[in-house]
């Protein structure tokens, strides 16, 4: 069946799946208008629901002398823009036509004036080609869609190959038989695969603004057309029910891919995208030593690339480092390397080793904030321990010589025992390391005085005694 005959015969007949819309059918209807009028040379703008078309005289005529040449309705020879309402054939009160100046020219399925662009589509061949008005149509526009959304630290952007594909969707126009009710006019559009398109799809790509195509299209064999009329009438039959078809078109829309480039004075990356141009989007930059998504993209001073959020200076060093590798001191405040921050053993909060006090009994390296006149919490804490005490019996069995101290107080933090005897007129201080039970100092004094005095330690063996021997 020839595209002709298509216009003036029925397609199938099937039972409508789709109930009628006629705000959805003046839409397509309107759509079809633009569509046709361009392709066949007129500049057409929407307003409020109305076209506005201008048809340029063919060249070669001076329509001031004489009208011979001049292919043009009567409706379009206007040196101005021509105003055109748009109505379905069976609208009785259409809004369009209720506030159009004096006699307009209203377009209908059935009027003289769609039968004309009709007519004058079908001498321009079988299916007329056509692009989205607003996609991107080459490498510099899809640079300036996407690179302006990045934000590049000490580097720079550029894109590193894109190539645009044009790939084919077929639509179809088509209305009611004449005397049909409801009076229906369907857009019908499929992809290449002959799968539906519906309107959540056409629109991001464009589909709904349709510019005529410049240059050479891409080859497709006629062949191919006729199977896709074909799919596209039984699938707009099987909706709809019995269809005229009045117009078709090819619909070449863009695939972008290709590759971002950023580079830095010593190392560089790429960003992969591939999608539609019309919907392209700007992809995120993933952290390969995060996997956070960002926009935002900037270097270590190791030479590491990572996401700019991820990213910090070390306050002591002013080293640019990943944000995890960096540790905020519970003093003050500042992100340092963790090589620089120690735990406090007593609160287990990290601290700046420069900013670390000393105990002035168990000789702990400590928060400030666990000190108080000189003494860590530990050792003002110190709580008398049982003979049950499993820490004491374990003391007690690595240095049998301190089982002649009669009373024992003990504390602990997350590294050391502190543990304090005492017999008659002295006292002994013992801090061991709680994994190991190394001693970490030892010191001696009176019970009658506060003050300790710090034993060398080469005289450790002599105060504790032999360690049992393992």
């Amino acid at each position: 069946m020839s595209f002709r005959e298509n216009i003036l015969t029925a397609s199938v007949d099937a039972n409508p799946t789709v109930p009628a819309s006629s705000d959805e059918d003046r839409e397509a209807f309107r759509r079809f208008a633009a569509w046709g009028l361009r392709a066949l040379g007129a500049d057409v703008r929407r307003i409020n629901g109305r076209l506005e078309a201008l048809l340029p005289s063919p060249q070669n005529v001076d329509v001031r002398r004489s009208r011979a040449g001049d292919q043009r309705p009567e409706w379009l020879r206007s040196p101005t823009p021509s105003s055109l309402a748009v109505a379905l054939d069976t609208d009785t009160n259409d809004a369009d036509a209720v506030d159009a100046p004096p006699s307009p020219q209203t377009l209908t399925p059935r009027s003289p004036q769609t039968e004309w662009i009709a007519e004058r589509l079908h001498s321009l061949g079988t299916a007329i080609n056509g692009v989205p008005a607003r996609q991107p149509a080459s490498a510099g526009e899809i640079a300036e869609r996407l690179l302006p959304a990045y934000r590049i630290e000490d580097g720079r952007i550029r894109l590193s190959g894109c190539s645009l594909e044009d790939r084919a969707f077929f639509r179809i126009y088509a209305r009611s038989p004449a005397g049909s009710r409801p009076q229906r006019f369907v857009e019908w559009t499929i992809d290449a695969d002959g799968r539906r398109v519906d309107a959540h799809v056409a629109a991001p790509l464009g589909l709904d603004d349709i510019a005529p195509m410049t240059g050479r299209p891409p080859d497709l064999r006629a062949s191919a057309v006729a199977e896709l009329t074909n799919l596209a009438e039984q699938g707009a039959t099987a909706a709809h029910g019995p269809l005229e078809i009045v117009g078709a078109a090819l619909l070449w829309c863009k695939w972008a891919a290709g590759r971002i480039r950023i580079e830095f004075p010593t190392t560089c990356t790429e960003i992969r995208f591939s999608d539609w141009a019309a919907t392209l989007e700007p992809p995120p930059f993933v952290c390969p030593e995060t996997d956070v998504q960002s926009h935002a993209i900037g270097i270590t001073d190791d030479g590491r690339i990572a996401a700019l959020e991820e990213i910090a200076v070390c306050k002591e060093t002013n080293r640019r480092t990943l944000r995890r590798e960096l540790v905020a001191c519970s003093t003050s405040g500042v992100l340092a390397l963790a090589e620089l921050v120690e735990a406090c053993p007593i609160t287990e909060r990290p601290v700046l080793r420069r900013l670390l006090a000393t105990c002035g009994t168990c000789g702990e390296q400590i928060s400030p904030a666990a000190v108080a006149d000189g003494q860590c919490q530990a050792c003002r804490s110190l709580a008398v321990a049982l003979p049950s005490d499993p820490r004491i019996a374990r003391v007690l069995g690595e240095y049998p010589a301190l089982d002649g101290w009669r009373k024992w107080r003990i504390a602990e933090t997350s590294r050391c025992y502190v543990l304090v005897g005492t017999r008659l007129f002295k006292r002994l201080l013992v801090v061991l390391d709680r994994a190991t039970l190394e001693p970490r100092r030892v010191a001696t004094g009176g019970r009658l005085r506060k003050t300790w005095t710090i034993v060398p330690p080469e005289q450790w063996s002599f105060e504790l005694g032999q360690r049992e021997s393992t």
